[in-house]
């Protein structure tokens, strides 16, 4: 069976297979100005701190310079905001992880090509007789709401 799974919007394809995920032609959305200073709101669903909540970016040469609480205007610390990713965050959270051990689901936004849906969890292994079980949770990013501040 061929589990290759190939995504294609705005110029970036994906392919997800069960042993590499192969990132093509996404490098004139990573490397135009614009994406180093801007503001998304983005909402982690995890076993972390922040889990569940919406929260308001605000990336400065593509470092997150601010967080802010979208659903009570607080500001988080920078340890608050740690598993919150900025855009090129994101694609390295994609190509980090091994997919013949772990699920790699992308939704990649139609209009400026950054991943606003990102799914991470392992993959049952069954060896031998034992009973399978999962030892990470994984997590679930989304992402909406890219302003530039650069146009």
């Amino acid at each position: 069976m061929n589990n290759t799974r190939k995504m294609k919007t705005r110029g970036c394809a994906f392919h997800l297979a069960a042993a590499i995920i192969f990132l093509s032609g996404c490098d004139r959305f990573m490397t135009d100005a614009d994406t180093y200073d801007y503001s998304i709101e983005q909402q982690m669903n995890c076993f972390c701190s922040q889990g569940g909540q919406w929260v308001r970016l605000h990336v400065k040469a593509d470092t997150i310079a601010d967080a802010t609480n979208i659903s009570n205007g607080n500001h988080l610390t920078s340890e608050q905001w740690q598993p919150y990713r900025t855009i090129h965050g994101l694609f390295d959270e994609i190509t980090k992880w091994d997919t013949s051990m772990y699920h790699v689901d992308v939704t990649i936004d139609s209009t400026f090509g950054y991943p606003s849906f990102l799914s991470i969890y392992q993959r049952t292994v069954v060896h031998g007789d034992t009973i399978p079980f999962a030892t990470d949770g994984g997590f679930n990013n989304t992402t909406r709401n890219y302003v530039t501040f650069n146009r």
